[in-house]
């Protein structure tokens, strides 16, 4: 699924030389060209089990963020590369939630329980604490009420 601009010859030199100058606007612009088919990696890589914490756009921004952050590291010159570069960092950031919210017991997605979901003393969200009124709370609303 290669659905990304291609920038190639004096065009990609050009046009990756303006964000080497110092420009980081220049250099948004170079990212944004990027950002539909970052979107299309991201939701393809993104498990159904991550998607609901946090989404392909998501995902995209922090790229583009550390991709800002280490363009200077970047030693290639044509759009390929800088796409190829892209989709690397993308694919770090997918590994990373997938290792925050797939890898540990703590986070991990299946535990999760809709607040609607009927337990053993009814809905959850009815039994959990706080759903009620707490004694100074009590003695705080007949005061209201007088």
């Amino acid at each position: 699924m290669d659905t990304a601009p291609t920038l190639t010859g004096d065009t990609a030199t050009r046009l990756l030389a303006e964000p080497r100058g110092g420009d980081p606007e220049a250099l948004g612009r170079r990212m944004d060209c990027f950002r539909a088919y970052l979107l299309a990696v991201a939701d393809r890589e993104l498990s159904a089990g991550v998607q609901p914490k946090v989404g392909p756009s998501d995902v995209v921004q922090d790229t583009f963020v550390e991709g800002c952050r280490l363009f200077e590291r970047f030693q290639g010159g044509q759009g390929d590369e800088f796409r190829a570069w892209l989709r690397g960092i993308l694919l770090n950031k997918v590994s990373d939630l997938h290792d925050r919210y797939l890898g540990t017991q703590k986070r991990q997605v299946g535990r999760e329980r809709s607040m609607d979901e009927s337990g053993e003393h009814g809905r959850l969200r009815e039994v959990l604490p706080g759903s009620e009124l707490t004694p100074s709370g009590v003695v705080g609303a007949a005061e209201e009420l007088e």
